[in-house]
């Protein structure tokens, strides 16, 4: 096993990220890839191996005091 040479899927995701964080980074945290389980807390319908646990979003905005997620961005759909 080795270490990946980014956590980026490419080049473009990567500067999608920088644009993003460059806009906002200041007065929040830009957090990319972050599952669903991280944002929202499943209830008790929501079982193992649900969708909900397998789905993820591109970049969650979160309030730089506490990490609460406030925007959840995906740009699935809008490959190049």
């Amino acid at each position: 096993m080795s270490v990946r040479k980014s956590v980026f899927g490419s080049l473009a995701e990567n500067a999608g990220f920088e644009s993003l964080e460059h806009q906002w980074g200041d007065e929040y945290r830009l957090i990319p890839n972050l599952p669903f389980s991280m944002i929202f807390e499943p209830d008790d319908t929501i079982r193992d191996g649900h969708i909900f646990f397998k789905t993820s979003v591109d970049y969650v905005l979160c309030s730089r005091d506490d990490d609460r997620p406030l925007v959840a961005i995906d740009f699935d759909g809008l490959g190049g």
